[in-house]
């Protein structure tokens, strides 16, 4: 992705670091922040829901994940 020879290590990983970053916001954006909505099973839901309710709360958990992956190559970044 990136060539040592056109940039440093540093300007590299922080790159990479803005790329995960972008990637977790726009999955935040799509998917929103994982809720506890229906973990009280008080709300009857179809076997549709439930797939749909998991993937959702799977994908924001993971955009979190991007965020903080950036986050931290953006800081390593920092000391190279």
């Amino acid at each position: 992705m990136c060539s040592i020879a056109i940039m440093d290590l540093s300007s590299c990983i922080n790159s990479v670091g803005l790329v995960f970053d972008i990637a977790g916001v726009l999955g935040l954006f799509k998917f929103g922040l994982p809720s506890k909505l229906f973990t009280d099973n008080t709300i009857v839901l179809n076997e549709y829901d439930h797939k749909k309710e998991a993937t959702y709360r799977k994908m924001s958990n993971w955009s979190l994940a991007s965020i903080l992956v950036g986050f931290l190559l953006q800081l390593v970044s920092n000391f190279l």
